[in-house]
């Protein structure tokens, strides 16, 4: 029995329409939400997005950079019913919290999706605020997905 598999991104862009193609071909019953790009920012969404798993939602912006928000993705989550919603994770994606409270009582399993950390500034829950909440967020959540360059040589 297949998964019914939600995925939330705040934009679409290009470049992972080939990968969410791919993931939709496998798995039939997913759906990936989306919303419109910050009002000044350079990445847009990609066009020509297949309505028969791309959904559009609102993204509604709280700071003067649009690094903080939340989406109008709960009318679509509660119609579509998942088992499984992976989110893109970043810690001003307010929808995360949300999906994590309400997790018990949908009963969807939570998967965040990130790069992980920037391997210039490092990881450091116990000196800085955003990675302590990062860290918070990774344990709380069923899974957590790290993608990232693997420099030559290193594992």
């Amino acid at each position: 029995m297949e998964k019914r598999i939600t995925i939330f991104q705040r934009i679409i862009p290009h470049y992972r329409t080939g990968f969410f193609k791919k993931f939709y071909g496998k798995y039939a019953d997913t759906k990936i939400l989306y919303g419109q790009p910050y009002a000044d920012e350079s990445l847009q969404n990609a066009g020509n997005l297949s309505a028969n798993y791309f959904i559009k939602c609102k993204n509604y912006y709280f700071d003067v950079k649009g690094k903080i928000f939340v989406s109008g993705i709960w009318s679509k989550l509660k119609e579509i019913r998942p088992e499984i919603v992976i989110s893109v994770f970043n810690v001003g994606n307010l929808n995360i919290y949300i999906l994590i409270l309400l997790k018990r009582f949908f009963k969807w399993k939570v998967i965040l999706w990130s790069f992980g950390y920037d391997p210039e500034t490092g990881f450091h829950p116990d000196r800085k605020f955003t990675d302590r909440v990062r860290l918070y967020l990774s344990q709380k959540a069923d899974a957590v997905i790290f993608t990232g360059k693997r420099k030559t040589g290193s594992f």
